[in-house]
Formats: structure tokens, sequence, C-alpha cells
């Protein structure tokens, strides 16, 4: 709607937003909410399995927790094996950083993953190898 300003400018008056709720009438109105009540009840899905939203949920848990080598000469060679296993309901990606120091190395033993990802239950183990 436009209204006429004294100083001759013309001001824009917006109608007001309940004013859909007078241009319905009242039978089509109450279709209306059952309508949406309707697609309100069938819109609930259920949530997915995979995003719980509980970051604090562990994925995977190492066997053993750490590796500790401990009583060792220089210029010799000690291993240790490590499982990492998926603990979640859903399988997962697993990505393993390499150590940062040229005195450690890991490498695969098993791996039983599919395309990458570790089926619940199941664990990847790698060597571990110390060159002091």
């Amino acid at each position: 709607t436009l209204s006429a300003v004294p100083s001759g400018n013309i001001k824009v008056v917006a109608p007001p937003k309940t004013a859909w709720r007078e241009s319905m009438n009242p039978d089509t109105r109450i279709q209306e909410q059952k309508g949406l009540e309707k697609l309100k009840a069938r819109s609930n899905f259920l949530k997915s399995k995979r995003f719980t939203g509980d970051a604090a949920e562990a994925v995977f848990c190492t066997i053993p927790e750490r590796v500790h080598f401990e009583r060792y000469a220089i210029g010799g060679s000690y291993e240790q094996r490590v499982k990492v296993k998926n603990v979640s309901t859903t399988s997962r990606q697993l990505k393993v950083l390499p150590p940062k120091t040229k005195h450690f190395t890991m490498t695969k033993s098993v791996d039983p993953s599919v395309n990458g990802a570790v089926a619940p239950g199941l664990a990847v183990e790698y060597t571990v190898t110390f060159l002091p």
C-alpha cells in the first residue's frame, strides 16, 4: 500500500504479516493445518547409527594401549605388534600416520579391511620397529 507523507515523498507501508489469515476462509485453514500435521508426522526420521553426535564415543582402540621399549642396546632392532580394533557399530576408515622420527617404523602385518574400511569388531595389525 502507498500513503502520502506531508513532505511530498511516497512511503511504502507493508501489509500486516497476518493478512493471509483473513484472506483464507476458516474451512480451508483447518484443512491446511491438518495437511501440515500429516507432513510433520511423516518427517520424524530415525536417527542414523553412524551419526550419533556423541564425540566422546571411542571408534578404535589399540591393543596394547601403549608401546614401550625398554632395556635396549644401541644398534639393535626391536619389534612389537599393535592391533587397532574397530569398537564402533559400523565400518570405519582407518588412517595411521607414520612415526615422526627415523628410529621407529610401522608396517601392516594383518589387514582385514575392505577398500580401507575396517568392519566392526575387526582389527588391523601393525608391527612397530624400534631401531636405536
